[in-house]
């Protein structure tokens, strides 16, 4: 319980592969609390870091904070935060910069293929309060890395954080996964325990990063994201050559039993950014947003074009389900449709569709009209 920190690491992995540190059997477990960096894995593959706490006391009730980062995977390959039991559960929380930060600092060593899987991140050891790191997770020009995965066993509590939940940046992020977490809730899914601002945050030109669900088809309940409960955004995709992101299958504004728990801005907010996909058209692709204080999902920004927005099941929030607007917050609103729709703004201010009738029998029938630049 009293701060003893060493000047630099905890733990300090250099170019050695296939270590443990810490373990899932009873009495493995460190407390690894009060330095610089917490655990540091420098060029390293195929550790695995289990069953610790991590900026924590010994009790995982209260913070003693590593300085910077509670796990550092720097210029590293193939490690492994957490895995799939309850045993290997890191407790990372209370660090002032991050919970786990994936760092391709020198592009000579690759850093891909890292997994942060059923960890606890940004709450106390019974997942039930806060003990924030600064941002839970942070990719930053890192490619392949996965934080959750397929199973519910893999599913991380990644909330109570002071700023994001997940944040990936950099132009050579790509391909990374965040699958079956829960961010913004307490373990159960149901009860908020919010991150500060955005549960996930993609920007500085990431691209083709997914969020949610997988193209397969294959374990899209387990694989579906709990982004609720957050006191800004749900999903907030931001910058120029910040694209071809996919955000797919999840709950927004929901509980994990479909419950409301809106985030107390918008759905999914994307701003100045292009080719981003918001749900599909497969089945299972289209995300539910609701219950959110704004809108359920904006595009912002006349350089915010070609984003998807299909399949989604978006209701109750607070103001539209779907805003293009290519000026400030206050500005927000229906945008009208004009003959031709030849505008410049998000999406290019694409008109949208006008419902003249129904008739609901055995098909229920929609008849409308659309006006598009030809």
């Amino acid at each position: 319980h009293t701060a003893l920190g060493n000047s630099r690491y905890g733990v300090y992995i250099n170019g050695a592969p296939n270590n443990t540190i810490g373990g899932t059997a009873l009495g493995t477990r460190n407390v690894i609390s009060d330095n610089e960096e917490g655990v540091l894995v420098y060029r390293a593959h195929g550790n695995l870091i289990q069953g610790n706490y991590i900026g924590t006391d010994a009790n995982g009730d209260g913070a003693l904070p590593n300085f910077l980062s509670g796990a550092l995977i720097l210029d590293a390959w193939n490690n492994t935060v957490g895995g799939t039991t309850p045993e290997a559960r890191n407790v990372i929380s209370g660090n002032r910069l991050y919970g786990v930060h994936i760092y391709e600092y020198d592009a000579v060593y690759d850093t891909y293929g890292n997994v942060v899987a059923a960890n606890y991140i940004g709450t106390n050891a019974s997942g039930t309060g806060e003990l924030g790191n600064g941002t839970g997770v942070k990719i930053v020009n890192a490619w392949d890395n996965t934080v959750g995965g397929t199973t519910p066993e893999a599913r991380n509590v990644i909330s109570g954080n002071q700023f994001y939940g997940v944040y990936v940046t950099g132009a050579t992020a790509t391909d990374n996964t965040v699958q079956g977490n829960y961010i913004g809730t307490h373990l159960s899914g149901t009860v908020a325990l919010g991150n500060a601002t955005d549960g996930v945050f993609i920007a500085g030109g990431a691209h083709g990063n997914r969020v949610g669900t997988d193209a397969d088809g294959q374990n899209d309940e387990a694989e579906r994201n709990v982004i609720s409960g957050n006191s800004r955004h749900g999903v907030h995709i931001t910058g120029s050559g910040t694209g071809g992101n996919v955000v797919a299958g999840n709950y927004i504004g929901l509980g994990a039993g479909g419950n409301p728990l809106g985030n107390i801005q918008n759905g999914v907010y994307v701003a100045n950014a292009s080719d981003n996909t918001i749900g599909g058209v497969e089945p299972g692709k289209g995300n539910v947003i609701g219950n959110c204080g704004g809108h359920g999902v904006v595009v912002v920004g006349a350089t915010a074009l070609g984003n998807s927005i299909r399949g989604n099941a978006i209701r109750d929030n607070a103001r539209l389900g779907i805003d293009l607007e290519g000026g400030s917050e206050d500005a927000f609103g229906v945008t009208a449709n004009d003959p031709g729709d030849a505008d410049v703004g998000a999406n290019g201010l694409q008109n949208f569709p006008v419902i003249d009738g129904a008739l609901a029998s055995a098909n229920t029938e929609v008849w409308g009209s659309l006006s598009l630049s030809l």
